[in-house]
């Protein structure tokens, strides 16, 4: 249990860590550069983490998912892969309230996720927050110079925290529709389980349910 806590701390020390340098980044380069600068970061440690728990620490980072209730949604949406596909699955997961270095390692040991699709669903998922934090950075940057007198026009301070305002906005919205979306995925998935269980039970039973749920499925698509 402590080292699950100190793992989760640390998951969330680092998170935290790692904004200050991207809001420098924002300060001393231009947006573009900054971005590409940041987001080039962000996927060279994204890759290595999937592959320490891929390769390295698959045994630890899997107990450390499965054996805590804290994550058990966690757990139960990488068991979803076949029901929702790697694409939604990464998608919802990186969009929604998961600390960024744990689902790193987490998306990992998901042997169903290959490499390709984690990364290139990880950095398209990552562009707004980054650009968010890169844009606070340059923002900062032009009030110090407003409060210094080097620009005197205020309508750049008062775009910059529109721009701000409208970017946090669509953040927390998607954080919202993912949190639901998996929610929904995981109701999915347990039920899926539970009838997988229960054929296994009673193989008679199982034929039923799977006529049944055929069925449905024919329904839905006519």
């Amino acid at each position: 249990m402590l080292t699950h806590c100190w793992h989760c701390r640390c998951c969330h020390f680092l998170s935290a860590a790692v904004i200050p340098f991207v809001w420098v980044a924002g300060i001393i380069f231009t947006f573009p550069l900054a971005l590409t600068i940041v987001m080039a970061g962000s996927a060279v440690g994204m890759a290595l983490q999937y592959l320490l728990a891929r390769y390295i620490f698959h045994d630890r980072v899997e107990r450390f998912v499965n054996n805590s209730p804290k994550r058990h949604g966690l757990a139960v949406t990488l068991r979803a892969v076949e029901l929702a596909g790697p694409w939604k699955v990464v998608a919802l997961l990186r969009l929604g309230p998961f600390p960024y270095h744990l689902l790193n390692y987490a998306l990992g040991i998901c042997p169903s996720i290959k490499f390709h699709v984690y990364i290139i669903c990880s950095v398209i998922c990552e562009l707004l927050p980054r650009s968010l934090q890169v844009f606070f950075g340059k923002s900062l940057e032009t009030l110090a110079d407003l409060f210094k007198g080097r620009v005197h026009n205020v309508g750049i301070a008062v775009y910059n925290v529109v721009v701000l305002l409208v970017g946090i906005f669509f953040v927390i919205l998607s954080v919202i529709v993912s949190r639901r979306l998996l929610k929904r995925l995981e109701q999915e998935e347990l039920e899926r389980e539970a009838a997988a269980a229960a054929a296994a039970a009673d193989p008679e039973a199982g034929l039923g349910g799977a006529d049944q749920a055929d069925r449905a499925a024919a329904a839905a698509v006519d």
